[in-house]
């Protein structure tokens, strides 16, 4: 049947001839852009747009909400081009009353999704974005993913199933967001089975029930021989809030990694910020006799790991191995437990130029488990708990000493005059002749300067006095637009930081499209979602120093959301816990504190509430009066559309 060629637009000008091709031959290249809307498009659905979508074309979801759920039912072409699926901002894909994924991509080659939102995916086995078989040459770039539920069974926000013969390759997840998601026994973001060749960059995942980042082998996805998601790397991403304190399925058990490679082989992980997680970042096998085997963990932020900032090995003898595994220059403050954490079965452990950071009377590097061989410590600062030993392993050129954080545990970059600048060893260079610390730190800085290296993630270099002419950012029609232009001394770098929790909070580098109209520059953050506000700051960087430029700049959300969260405190405190929100109009609001087991202990603020600024007090007994124990506790708020969730630590 041939294609009609009403309601599509051209992305690029043809001749009459070539439009009539794309019309009647099945195939042939197009370039077309197939317009879904509520009206006024070619479709009105999003299903409907990608059966028409050929290789080569795109199809464009304008703003709305559309209740279905979409499966590609062809393949893009490397001659035609991908088949793109793109959202304009407000473009939402919601399962309300449906079953399984939201978009599926099964044994297709050549897709691209970009900057759509996929949400409310409760029942069957719910997905915000599913990928099977061998499909490959795909690409998951700035979509917004979130309460996809199956709080009893599995749920997945984006996951990646390389079930066939064929591996999965070029595969690319890069500055997506997952967040307020119940997975069960499943994860927020997986990579499983026969995957060779991965890209998970620039992702900020948070205020998940299980596993933040997974790479995943040995579960019998795929071919016995190639069942493990290999040669990739994990870098710049932000991961925070992951717990399973409140999952039924775990039954209080508090075991979620932010970053966890099950079973994985040959793969990076670099340059990720990692925050209250129930691990930071574990390196394992579940499966007894196999091995996570060629990992490097590097250049990291890692901080307030409940069970530890990075375990390594099975969780029990009869489990899994970790095996060659090459951790350096990763900065780690006060993991519950400890900072590292060898379990079992670990062999060919490098540990060396880290600065960990301990809470008083925790290791800093413990051997919890047994048969752990072949351990290498060295160089590494220690602060915080012992003043003379680092652990349970030996190390020479240890240094007891305050790596002079800049405000951990949100900011642990170093300050001027760290004992941890260029007191490093040059690491030497890995089997594929790249520099084993990597070739830049956690800013993207350059990482070996003159033949010397700092010890932790971040690389301090030197700034003089820079002015900041122009200095804005606003919303346009692809994302937020940030503009720049100094003056004064030059710097040897400048680079826009993004917060996504507040001006004081965690702070990242978003992957942006930079361009330059005289001296101003404009730099697009694609990544942002409307439904989010942001804070953008300006750092500028000159050898070996920092320094930002005029004040954060905050970027209010489109959709000016109904429910925000302001504060819950005092955490940690014996007072009464004040919660307070503000509405923009009126909603009922759910508050409800539940323990470490997800027991809900007392409802607090069910009803409607009106519009303005709203304030409840838990006087920290539960429903029968009694006084809650000492402990951590969760408050969760759920609003229209959504919820939010914080930890509070109540004191005897």
């Amino acid at each position: 049947m041939g294609r009609s060629l009403v309601h599509v637009r051209w992305l690029r000008p043809r001749y009459a001839l070539a439009a009539l091709l794309c019309a009647f031959l099945p195939g042939t290249v197009s370039g077309l852009e197939i317009i879904v809307a509520p009206s006024g498009g070619a479709f009105t659905t999003v299903a409907a747009g990608i059966v028409a979508a050929r290789p080569g074309d795109t199809v464009t979801v304008r703003a709305g909400t559309y209740n279905e759920a979409v499966v590609f039912p062809l393949s893009g072409s490397p001659v035609a081009g991908s088949i793109t699926l793109q959202g304009e901002p407000g473009a939402i894909l919601d399962g309300t009353g449906r079953s399984g994924a939201g978009i599926t991509i099964s044994n297709r080659n050549y897709i691209r999704v970009v900057g759509l939102t996929v949400r409310n995916f409760r029942s069957g086995t719910p997905m915000g974005i599913s990928v099977e078989g061998s499909s490959s040459f795909i690409e998951l770039r700035n979509n917004l993913i979130h309460n996809i539920e199956r709080p009893n069974g599995n749920a997945h926000g984006i996951a990646f199933y390389g079930t066939a013969a064929t591996p999965m390759t070029n595969i690319v997840v890069e500055g997506n967001e997952i967040r307020n998601c119940q997975l069960g026994q499943s994860e927020s973001l997986v990579l499983n089975g026969n995957i060779d060749g991965f890209s998970v960059a620039g992702n900020t995942v948070h205020d998940n029930d299980n596993i933040g980042i997974d790479f995943i082998g040995f579960e019998g996805t795929g071919p016995a021989a190639q069942d493990q998601a290999r040669n990739g790397v994990c870098v710049d991403n932000l991961v925070y809030n992951i717990t399973s304190a409140t999952n039924p399925t775990y039954g209080g058990d508090r075991s979620a990694g932010g970053i966890y490679v099950d079973g994985g082989r040959d793969i990076v992980i670099e340059r990720n910020t990692v925050d209250n997680c129930d691990i930071g970042i574990e390196v394992a096998s579940e499966h007894s006799g196999k091995a996570a085997s060629n990992i490097t963990v590097r250049n990291n932020f890692i901080a307030r790991g409940y069970l530890g900032n990075i375990l390594m090995g099975g969780y029990a003898a009869d489990r899994g191995m970790a095996q060659n595994v090459v951790v350096v220059n990763n900065t780690t403050y006060q993991g519950a437990l400890g900072e590292i954490e060898l379990q079992y079965n670990c062999d060919r452990i490098t540990i060396k130029n880290n600065i960990l950071n301990a809470r008083s009377g925790q290791p800093y590097i413990s051997n919890s488990g047994g048969n752990n061989t072949n351990v290498l410590v060295e160089c590494d600062i220690y602060f915080g708990a012992s003043n003379t030993s680092p652990g349970a392993f030996p190390d020479a050129r240890a240094r007891f000493v305050n790596p002079l954080l800049v405000g951990p545990f949100a900011d642990l970059h170093l300050q001027a005059g760290s004992p941890a600048i260029d007191a490093g060893i040059d690491l030497g260079n890995d089997s594929h002749g790249q520099p084993l610390s990597g070739a830049t730190d956690i800013d993207g800085g350059t990482r070996l300067r003159g033949g010397t290296i700092d010890i932790g993630a971040h690389e301090h270099p030197s700034v003089t006095a820079v002015l900041a002419m122009r200095w804005w950012a606003e919303w346009a029609t692809d994302g937020i637009r940030v503009v720049w232009e100094v003056g004064g001394a030059r710097a040897s770098e400048f680079r826009v930081e993004r917060s996504e929790v507040g001006s004081d909070g965690l702070w990242t580098r978003p992957l942006t499209e930079r361009s330059v109209d005289g001296g101003a520059v404009m730099e697009l953050d694609r990544s942002a979602s409307p439904e989010r506000e942001y804070w953008y700051r300006l750092v500028a960087a000159a050898g070996r120093e920092t320094t930002v430029i005029g004040t954060p700049i905050r970027v209010a959300s489109l959709s000016s959301p109904d429910f925000r969260l302001l504060e819950v405190v005092p955490s940690p405190g014996r007072d009464p816990v004040r919660i307070a929100f503000t509405l923009r109009r009126a909603a009922t609001i759910e508050i409800d504190v539940f323990d470490v087991r997800g027991r809900r202990l007392v409802s607090l603020g069910g009803g409607e509430w009106p519009a303005g600024r709203q304030e409840v007090v838990w006087d920290g007994r539960t429903r029968s009066g009694e006084l809650a124990p000492a402990g951590l506790y969760l408050v969760r708020c759920v609003y229209p559309g959504g919820q939010d969730r914080r930890t509070i630590v109540r004191l005897r």
